[in-house]
């Protein structure tokens, strides 16, 4: 087993620097041929949706775009893993941060902790790779539902859609689910399966989800929405 510590913070926020660092540390753990699992540094938020968005509209619309085609890179990376990837949420998991949850083969979250995927609520568009995520664990009407609605769900709720593959109530417990990643069936035979499994599945180009979503962003409207929100939000966080 490889583990993977996710967090540069008290509350496991994630810059972009970090998310270009966890690519690399996955690709390197990927040598060994054995299960990855990314773990929560501190008890905070996992990933703290992978960006402060008190932080991230101050940027250049450049960098932000940037910091985006970052992270859908470490996603697909995740999914189309040849190894067994394993995800400990300890906190909530929102928005892009989610992906990575949904990305994993197994993703364990607290009991209390709510996966939530808020940004038709903050005017933004969509990512294709987030609703082909949701698609593939659950049903194209449901991933609808889920991603209009905007409504967290705990743990309980999300492992019932089949978001998620199980939910503990202590860190002890956590870890030890997290890491059911072992297979009796050869790592080749692991491997293969998981390609036929999800061929067809994130295969979108990155550049044009990336101008439908900066498009959005740089809107005045979604602006002022996102600044209302940042400014409500007890954290400054999504």
């Amino acid at each position: 087993m490889v583990k993977i510590s996710v967090g540069v913070s008290a509350d496991n926020s994630v810059s972009a620097a970090h998310i270009r660092e966890l690519l690399e540390l996955f690709n390197e753990a990927q040598q060994c041929h054995e299960p990855i699992c990314f773990v929560p540094k501190n008890a905070g938020r996992f990933f703290c949706s992978g960006f402060d968005l008190a932080e991230l509209i101050k940027l250049p619309d450049q960098q932000v775009a940037d910091t985006f085609e970052s992270f859908l890179l470490l996603t697909r990376a995740v999914f189309h893993s040849p190894s067994r990837v394993g995800v400990v949420a300890e906190g909530h998991a929102v928005g892009v941060g989610a992906m990575l949850a949904l990305a994993a083969d197994r993703c364990v979250m607290q009991r209390q902790a709510k996966l939530r995927f808020p940004e038709v609520l903050l005017g933004l568009g969509l990512f294709p790779d987030i609703v082909e995520l949701i698609r593939y664990r659950t049903a194209p009407a449901k991933a609808e539902l889920l991603l209009c609605d905007a409504v967290g769900m705990e743990a309980e709720r999300a492992c019932q859609l089949g978001l998620i593959s199980g939910y503990h109530n202590d860190r002890t417990e956590m870890a030890e689910g997290a890491f059911e990643l072992s297979t009796v069936a050869p790592y080749e035979a692991t491997a293969h399966m998981k390609q036929l499994c999800r061929q067809g599945f994130l295969q979108s180009p990155i550049g044009p989800q990336l101008d439908g979503f900066m498009y959005m962003w740089t809107q005045a409207a979604t602006q002022k929405r996102l600044r209302q929100f940042v400014e409500n939000a007890p954290s400054g966080r999504s």
